[in-house]
């Protein structure tokens, strides 16, 4: 079966719901290394990939709640900084929830972020600001994703049901607005049920 958060994850910029334009005008060669801070399911991680492939970057993607250990940073990260790409791309390390990593760890990837600044950008996403540690926040752009109007998800969410040729008996966005104010603002978390509650 296909998940559809998977199968409707957004593939462009103007496709990420509510997403700050200012992101997008600083995708280039010359970007910051990032710090994307919100709500689960804001568009965080899909903003993050979607940078990777419009820049065509080589990339390494860790999720941090699951690679947290010191050994990833020492291991995975700096043999992945240690080489420039063959055609002088930009390299990204994508350290998805990084609020889950513990602060020597975080430590240590100030360090990697000073020596490669030359040619790896890092983009770091978290629910909790808090846990980012100074020294991280201060070498990135901190982007914080608001949360997305909920018109705008309801038109999402219709599409991905019109795409689905889900039909609607009630002929009206009452049941979808319901989904939307439950689960508001995890866009992610209504799409999945979405999905389960017309599989039934």
């Amino acid at each position: 079966m296909t998940i559809w958060c998977e199968k409707y994850r957004p593939q462009k910029f103007e496709d990420v719901i509510g997403l700050d334009q200012s992101i997008v005008n600083m995708i280039n060669k010359d970007m910051p290394n990032f710090l994307f801070v919100g709500s689960p399911g804001t568009g965080k991680t899909t903003t993050a990939k979607i940078i990777i492939k419009t820049l065509n970057a080589d990339s390494l993607i860790l999720n941090s709640s699951l690679d947290r250990k010191i050994e990833v940073v020492r291991e995975r990260v700096r043999e992945f900084s240690r080489t420039m790409s063959h055609d002088n791309k930009l390299k990204i390390i994508f350290m998805d929830e990084a609020d889950g990593l513990l602060p020597v760890v975080q430590e240590a990837l100030r360090n990697v972020i000073e020596t490669y600044s030359d040619y790896v950008r890092f983009i770091f996403t978290a629910n909790n600001e808090g846990k980012i540690i100074d020294a991280i926040k201060s070498r990135c752009a901190v982007m914080r994703f608001a949360e997305p109007q909920k018109d705008d998800i309801l038109d999402r969410l219709n599409f991905i049901l019109n795409q689905e040729v889900v039909h609607n008996p009630n002929e009206t966005d009452e049941p979808v607005m319901t989904l939307i104010d439950k689960l508001y603002p995890d866009i992610r978390h209504m799409i999945n049920e979405l999905q389960r509650l017309t599989k039934n």
